[in-house]
């Protein structure tokens, strides 16, 4: 999870990396980045409530700051989203062109080695 690691580090990725990661690691990112947006939005929201309740203030630039952060982590969620909708649509057209791909691969994810076997034989005896 380079990304995930890079982004807890520094606070943003690289759009450049988030076309380079795997589908895997841009789940955990957004999942980093949405939990980042709603820290800020419940901090945001505390700070109004004071403001309601104990008529003080948040600092000016902190709020400031904190509307700019929850912004560009909303895009950034926002992309890594667009990154994820791209690849699935990608996987729909390959799907749509040729199913088997697909098949085997769950055949390898859900079946022991032994019942592949048999599965293939079968299939073998099957095909002309």
């Amino acid at each position: 999870m380079d990304i995930c690691n890079q982004y807890l580090r520094k606070g943003n990725v690289l759009f450049k990396g988030i076309k380079n990661a795997t589908e895997a690691e841009l789940l955990a990112l957004k999942e980093l980045v949405d939990a980042d947006i709603a820290a800020i939005a419940n901090q945001i929201d505390e700070a109004k409530t004071k403001l309601i309740t104990d008529h003080v203030y948040a600092d000016a630039e902190w709020l400031h700051k904190a509307k700019k952060a929850k912004r560009f982590k909303g895009q950034l969620s926002q992309h890594i989203q667009n990154q994820l909708s791209q690849r699935r649509q990608i996987r729909r057209e390959q799907y749509e062109k040729d199913p088997l791909p697909n098949l085997l691969e769950a055949i390898k994810i859900v079946l022991t080695p032994e019942q592949r076997e048999k599965v293939l034989d079968m299939w073998k005896q099957l095909c002309p």
